[in-house]
């Protein structure tokens, strides 16, 4: 667990998770797909701190590598998703989704519920008014199996 990541030192952060990746250790148990998805994490957090695509770009370049040493990690999609919506690339983030709900693996429900209500903003961008109805009906599915994420409908969540 990087401290400088809970204590929001991002770029501490990134300079630790770097230097873990430059040297391929084992840094404190932890192999090189974690260090690329942390660092991610870490460069997507300062990219929308700071509102900065430079930032999130090298986040998408992190879960890229993330995802050659890792392929079936859901989250790592996930979180690129993330990155390509805030990047306005819709139709990469809408790959990710999908690639993350097909997986389906290693994340749990509230994740996958969050996916298909990304996913059903990305569908909203791109007009695909019956593809976001869809989206909209399995993540109100999931909602009727776990009611403790209905939080999730508010649009601090979905945007």
């Amino acid at each position: 667990n990087n401290g400088y990541y809970e204590l929001d030192d991002l770029e501490a952060a990134i300079e630790d998770y770097s230097h873990a990746i430059e040297i391929n250790s084992n840094w404190e148990g932890r192999n090189s797909s974690t260090a690329y998805f942390e660092r991610g994490l870490a460069r997507f957090k300062a990219a929308k701190k700071l509102n900065n695509s430079d930032h999130m770009k090298e986040a998408v370049s992190d879960w890229t590598e993330t995802i050659k040493l890792k392929l079936n990690y859901s989250i790592a999609y996930y979180n690129r998703a993330q990155a390509y919506s805030f990047l306005n690339n819709h139709e990469e983030a809408l790959k990710d989704y999908t690639e993350a709900i097909n997986l389906n693996n290693d994340w749990g429900a509230a994740n996958l519920l969050l996916a298909y209500l990304r996913r059903y903003r990305v569908y909203e961008v791109l007009g695909d008014n019956e593809a976001a109805n869809q989206d909209l009906q399995r993540a109100e599915e999931l909602l009727k199996e776990h009611p403790e994420y209905e939080t999730y409908l508010s649009p601090s969540y979905m945007y």
